[in-house]
């Protein structure tokens, strides 16, 4: 077989030598180690120092002592340019523990804020308050107006609420000793607090107070009334004939005038009459006194039956006509307020512990007028409801009404000039907003300060998962809430 290779001249004169240049070479050294090919000589770590003894602390002895001086210095560098971390007790340091943690918060983060921030604010200080929103949405008369305004109006009404529940609760106190312990409607309310209005004159005839051994029913009242009325006229008309007034005189002092009439009379009627200080002028004159006479005996007969029946003496009339004063008081009111008395005729029964001071109580409590043009307004032609339901739905009202009154003013605490028309723009966003305020709430961050927080927590995390550590010495950041981390002996030093 053949050689077929060159032969080796072993002999031929030796050429120059290849060499290559030592910059080419520190080129090559460069290209894998980079500038500081050559570590640097070990240094003893000064473990007294306070920085090195906090490093080790959290890196440990061996990675701080693989560390240069250099990157200890970046180190500090950058450790003191940290902002500062927010509280150990947020809820930010439980959503953010690892890096891409922080994208996905970083994205809500920024929805969030990409709305306008009044129109945000203005969504949160709705909260869930249903009632400012059925409010601003109802609106469609006056877009342009302002909600501030709007507020101040219905504040006016609230104050009149206020004062109808209070001038209830204040005539309500005045009712029971008046008629005792029971619910009056708001039909006798109106009617009691009518005549209560026009008691001036009745004073003097009501001082004798209205204490009776019986009580007396409402009918049996009537029948008094009507004969005291039939009495009463007999006897102004016996006094413009005559001029005696017969009601100053007792039974037995009329007598006299009683034996002279009818078909057993034994008196001179004229003479009897002559005798009480009266005149009997003319034969027709003496007709119409002596029928008028007879009226009143016949009258005052019957009203003395009606004592006899109920054991009434003549000591208890004054009382008894009391109470009869008191009814004609309150039919009267009645008749003006269009409301039938038989309806409300035993809720206002006066009670007979009544006395004079609790008629003037309550007449001076009732005297400012306006009360009853109220309770027939919001009884909505309902007058047989109780009167209590007026105060409680007063009371529910202005419960109601703040509730949307307080949301309303941390609007207007927000933009004083905000109109109907900018809040129905809010809400028509609401949906966007609650897409990203919920994306918040999924990692605790509720309320306004929440999200600044979270804010602050992941511009201060971005920096820590930056640091030159390793995942470990994050993670130990993370772990501790950055309580490991020498903030402020790195911020002292820089």
């Amino acid at each position: 077989m053949t050689n077929t290779h060159p032969k080796i001249d072993i002999e031929a004169p030796a050429g120059p030598d290849v060499s290559v240049d030592l910059e080419v070479a520190q080129d090559d050294v460069l290209a894998i180690h980079g500038t500081k090919h050559r570590p640097e000589p070990e240094v003893e770590l000064d473990r007294d120092d306070p920085l090195i003894a906090a490093l080790i602390q959290w890196l440990g002895l061996e990675k701080v002592g693989e560390m240069t001086s250099q990157e200890i210095e970046a180190l500090r560098q950058m450790l003191s340019r940290l902002p500062e971390p927010v509280a150990a007790s947020s809820f930010a340091w439980d959503v953010i523990t690892k890096p891409n943690d922080v994208r996905r918060l970083a994205e809500s983060v920024d929805l969030y804020r990409r709305f306008n921030q009044t129109a945000v604010r203005l969504s949160d200080a709705m909260g869930n308050n249903a009632e400012i929103r059925q409010i601003i949405k109802a609106e469609t008369t006056d877009l342009g107006r302002t909600l501030a305004s709007f507020i101040a109006a219905k504040r006016d009404n609230m104050s009149r609420v206020t004062i109808l529940a209070d001038r209830v609760d204040t005539v309500m106190v005045k009712f029971d000793p008046l008629f005792g312990r029971r619910d009056l409607s708001i039909a006798a309310t109106i009617v009691a607090v009518t005549a209560g209005q026009t008691l001036q004159d009745s004073m003097k005839h009501l001082a004798t107070g209205f204490a009776l051994p019986v009580k007396l029913s409402d009918e049996t009242l009537g029948e008094i009334d009507k004969l005291r009325r039939h009495i009463v006229s007999a006897a102004d008309k016996i006094r413009r004939i005559t001029g005696v007034n017969a009601m100053q005189y007792s039974n037995a002092a009329l007598s006299g005038v009683k034996r002279s009439l009818g078909e057993d009379a034994s008196g001179d009627f004229r003479f009897a009459v002559e005798g009480l200080g009266g005149t009997v002028e003319s034969h027709d004159d003496l007709v119409v006194a002596s029928q008028a006479f007879l009226s009143l005996f016949q009258q005052m007969s019957a009203f003395d039956h009606i004592l006899a029946e109920f054991s009434l003496t003549p000591n208890d009339v004054p009382q008894l006509l009391a109470h009869v004063l008191m009814r004609r008081h309150f039919m009267t009111a009645a008749r003006y307020a269009e409301i039938d008395w038989s309806e409300i005729a035993d809720e206002l029964s006066i009670s007979p512990n009544a006395v004079i001071e609790d008629i003037e109580a309550f007449a001076e409590a009732v005297s400012a007028p306006g009360l009853t043009g109220q309770l027939g307004a919001v009884a909505s032609g309902k007058l047989n409801r109780p009167l209590d339901e007026v105060v409680k739905a007063a009371r529910k009202h202005i419960v109601t009404q703040e509730y949307w009154l307080v949301a309303g003013d941390q609007l207007t605490a927000i933009d004083e000039g905000i109109r109907f028309i900018d809040l129905q723009e809010v809400l028509r966003m609401e949906p966007e907003i609650d897409a990203a305020r919920e994306a918040l709430k999924a990692v605790g961050a509720n309320t306004r300060s929440d999200v600044d927080a979270l804010e602050r927590h992941l511009e201060w995390m971005t920096r820590a998962f930056a640091l030159p550590i390793s995942d470990e010495a994050v993670q130990a950041v993370i772990d501790t809430k950055a309580e490991i981390i020498p903030l402020r002996l790195c911020a002292a030093e820089a």
